[in-house]
């Protein structure tokens, strides 16, 4: 449909009158929405390497602080591999806590947002919900940071056991 040839047929008829086509409207929203989420990716993996450099120099520090400790644990025959296994341990533990304090404080976000959304009445938001795969990937990220945290760890203490040792 041709709203533009619409409404200059209609101008000639009704001066004052106009034409609103929703298409517009709705495309500008959709572009929205996709930068919104853009935006959220972009947060997301600017979160990520975040709490990746945190972990590696908070273990870095870490083996510094003990680096005599460890100097004995050598001496006594353990292995690098057996260090960094200790502390991959617990990053493991600790991104796990981490990872569910998280999920807590999201699940108490998304529920402010559904709540918010259902009192507009009408409006886009009450009709948004998640699915019931959408909560298994929620679910999974305690487990997914406690994974990133772990390998970040052990990776961590293996790079730096090899040169310092």
């Amino acid at each position: 449909m041709d709203f533009d040839k619409i409404a200059k047929d209609l101008h000639k008829l009704a001066p004052y009158c106009s034409i609103n086509s929703h298409q517009t409207w709705l495309n500008k929203l959709i572009v929205f929405a996709k930068s919104v989420k853009m935006l959220a990716l972009c947060i997301l993996l600017m979160v990520l390497f975040i709490s990746l450099f945190s972990i590696f120099y908070a273990t870095k520090t870490s083996l510094g602080i003990y680096k005599n400790i460890i100097e004995i644990l050598h001496v006594m025959g353990a292995t690098d591999d057996y260090i960094a296994k200790q502390y991959a341990r617990r990053g493991f533990f600790i991104g796990l806590i981490s990872g569910i304090v998280g999920v807590a404080f999201a699940s108490l976000s998304l529920w402010l947002i559904s709540n918010v959304g259902s009192a507009l009445k009408g409006g886009i938001f009450d009709k948004a919900t998640l699915e019931f795969y959408d909560f298994l990937y929620i679910a999974s990220l305690p487990m997914f940071t406690a994974l990133i945290a772990m390998f970040t760890s052990y990776y961590t203490v293996k790079k730096v056991l090899g040169k310092i040792m």
